[in-house]
């Protein structure tokens, strides 16, 4: 069993450096009269990403002469989960001794952090490896994901905290030499939300795949019926090397559910959602996506699954097996649910060794697939990398009460009828309304707030769509002059009840936090790049901030930044800057170049022609990689000089063939993104 490792990050007593700083914070703390928690991603169990019961920040005060960083602190790796918070949190840790409100801050490297919310001291850190005894966070190149995740893999999903018990649970993916040969783990930690220990049965093993000289054997891991991609002797085993937990964890009546999808789509790999009983981590349902095929992977830009007021949950998957020819109860005859949008609900009929089409514990009551679904799978156009969101009941009508709404990759947005999805028609989908011809791809998880939802595709602005009565405006009716680059923005909302809402987003493309008035959206209220000791660092893909208490938590490439109310109003910028002495300069930190943008191509005989827009000012190279196919995996095609803009390929071009193209700028920092080009070949 693997031993965690704590390290307490305080001194047995105050020195004076640290009081004068819990000082400098007691005037950013706000004044409110109930404390908030964010104990999930997005707030709510709907993915509805609102904080009504914001009384500190609003329109008036969120300037940049108010309101400005408060603190950096530095962690171990790249924070992809959304930080949580909790309130009245008693630590008798050396001198965190008393109540705080506290920040968690989950990493790439394996590690959760405990941060006092407000003076930013690292209460405790626990770490879930040790390199010493051959256990360590998994490297990113072993499992062919160095483009997504890097360079390591071990906290990816937002975790989730049962304020009841005290307990923040986490997924971790770790990497452990045992007997000279290779594992991959994934296991689910309970932590006391107090002290940073285990509580009772923690961890507990998901999977555990071992690989040894190209041999996989599965030591661990829930096995479903089926005859799918990978399957022994008719039955689905979870791989643990191959999967990949991305989507946010979920806690509902009891059960914590946890979503699967994989590592930059190597195979062979299935979407899985498993439910483990929250009181003792004991696994109680297992659904796999694909059972009789492959693929339709669980990640939503990393959304957690959401859950209605019943327990149901609802979630997206990516591109996968789907079968149109549809038995008597209108779902797919091999029971395989690519490309879908599914509502699921508990089902106590069915047991490991009783199972339904699916696995058991829990089973498919509802599903939507686009009629062009193949269409899709073949251009890569999955409807599951945008997060779902189920709307509140204010916005529907008296034929559609309950709402979800969600879009993908392939340009629409999806309105539907939580209580009647429509399954799958072969000639034109049935849901309420599709919007096409509007946004781009969405990585992003949308926002309602005031009857408008909000969402920022890629390379494109945040826009606000009006919805009455489940009607929902066919085009933006407001949008910003911003553009969010790639994957786009996840916007999170601070609002006094209905008023004072504030709208925040982070700007990946740009590295910043922005604030816009959203009662005379699109007015910017705050950017944090018109400040320079307002500089957040190196945005990272998917991030969400977390605005509770009057102030407002960012994850980055290497920390955790919190901006709130300024102490000491600041006064406006020279006009000419004064000049700094030799030892007043410091050298800024290396962070990835921006993301090439435009990407586009030319197919002709034998070649691929590709162009793109180079925004690139820190860069030392772009890298140029090619996958063959859906299935295929990149290879790199060139590395060339940073100021390239085009790049043609003749490299085994192959008739009736498709290609995708990934064009990154990179330096020592790595790369913030790429710019993608579909070609195909005819």
């Amino acid at each position: 069993m693997l031993k965690l490792r704590r390290t307490h990050r305080n001194n047995p007593a105050l020195t004076l450096q640290y009081a004068l700083s819990l000082l400098a914070a007691a005037s950013t703390l706000p004044a409110w009269s109930s404390p908030v928690d964010m104990l999930t991603y997005q707030i709510d169990p709907g993915n509805n990403g609102v904080n009504r019961y914001e009384t500190t920040l609003t329109p008036a005060n969120v300037n940049p002469a108010n309101f400005g960083k408060i603190f950096t602190v530095p962690v171990d790796g790249q924070v992809f989960g959304q930080p949580l918070l909790t309130t009245n949190v008693r630590s008798n840790i050396g001198s965190a001794r008393g109540i705080h409100d506290v920040l968690y801050v989950a990493t790439e490297h394996d590690s959760l952090y405990a941060i006092d919310a407000y003076s930013g001291e690292v209460l405790w850190q626990d770490s879930f490896i040790d390199p010493e005894n051959g256990v360590t966070s998994v490297p990113a190149h072993e499992v062919e994901a160095d483009r997504n995740i890097y360079p390591q893999i071990g906290i990816t999903g937002t975790p989730v905290i049962d304020k009841k018990s005290n307990t923040l649970y986490v997924s971790v993916e770790t990497k452990e030499v045992i007997d000279s040969k290779t594992h991959y783990i994934d296991r689910l930690h309970a932590i006391d939300i107090e002290t940073g220990d285990e509580r009772h049965n923690s961890p507990a093993t998901i999977a555990d795949t071992e690989i040894d000289g190209g041999q996989t054997t599965y030591v661990s891991g829930p096995t479903v019926a089926g005859n799918g991609d990978g399957s022994i002797d008719g039955h689905v085993t979870f791989n643990a090397m191959h999967a990949n937990q991305r989507a946010g964890l979920a806690l509902s009546k009891g059960i914590l559910y946890v979503a699967f999808s994989s590592h930059d789509d190597i195979g062979p790999y299935h979407g899985w959602l498993l439910g483990f009983r929250a009181s003792d981590l004991t696994l109680i349902s297992a659904f796999n996506v694909t059972p009789n095929g492959g693929l339709g992977g669980i990640w939503g830009a990393g959304a957690k699954p959401a859950i209605d007021q019943n327990g149901a949950i609802y979630f997206s998957t990516g591109n996968g097996s789907f079968d149109p020819q549809l038995d008597s109860a209108g779902r797919p005859s091999d029971s395989d649910y690519g490309n879908a949008i599914l509502r699921l609900t508990v089902d106590p009929t069915t047991t490991a060794l009783k199972q339904g089409p699916n696995g058991w514990g829990i089973r498919v009551a509802d599903y939507f697939v686009p009629w062009d679904f193949q269409h899709q799978n073949d251009r890569d156009g999955e409807i599951g990398s945008g997060g779902i969101c189920l709307l509140p009941d204010s916005m529907g009508g008296p034929d559609h009460q309950h709402l979800l709404f969600t879009g993908g990759k392939d340009s629409r947005l999806y309105l539907l009828d939580r209580d009647n999805m429509t399954g799958f028609h072969s000639d034109q989908d049935q849901v309420i309304k599709e919007i096409t011809g509007q946004t781009k791809r969405l990585f992003t998880c949308p926002t309602p707030f005031d009857g408008n939802i909000y969402i920022a595709t890629e390379y494109s602005p945040m826009q606000a769509y009006s919805v009455t009565g489940a009607v929902i405006s066919p085009a933006p009716v407001n949008a910003t002059t911003r553009k969010f680059g790639w994957p786009g923005a996840t916007a999170a909302i601070s609002a006094n009840g209905g008023r004072n809402g504030i709208l925040w987003a982070l700007d990946r493309a740009k590295n910043g936090l922005v604030a816009y008035d959203q009662s005379e959206f699109p007015t910017e209220l705050y950017n944090s790049n018109d400040a320079p000791e307002d500089a957040i660092g190196s945005v990272v893909r998917f991030t969400v901030p977390t605005v509770v208490n009057g102030h407002v938590y960012a994850g980055t490439n290497n920390s955790v930044v919190c901006y709130g109310l300024l102490k000491t109003v600041r006064q406006p910028q020279p006009a000419t800057a004064p000049t700094l002495s030799t030892a007043q300069v410091v050298a800024p930190a290396v962070i990835p170049p921006l993301t090439p943008t435009n990407a586009n191509g030319v197919v002709k005989p034998g070649e691929v022609d590709l162009t793109w827009t180079n925004n690139a000012t820190n860069a030392t190279n772009y890298i140029i990689l090619r996958k063959t196919g859906e299935s295929g995996a990149y290879i790199t095609l060139a590395v060339l000089p940073s100021t390239a803009t085009s790049y043609v390929d003749t490299s085994n071009i192959q008739s009736a063939t498709n290609y995708e193209y990934h064009i990154l700028a990179v330096n020592s920092a790595g790369n913030a993104d790429f710019a993608g080009f579909f070609a195909h070949v005819p």
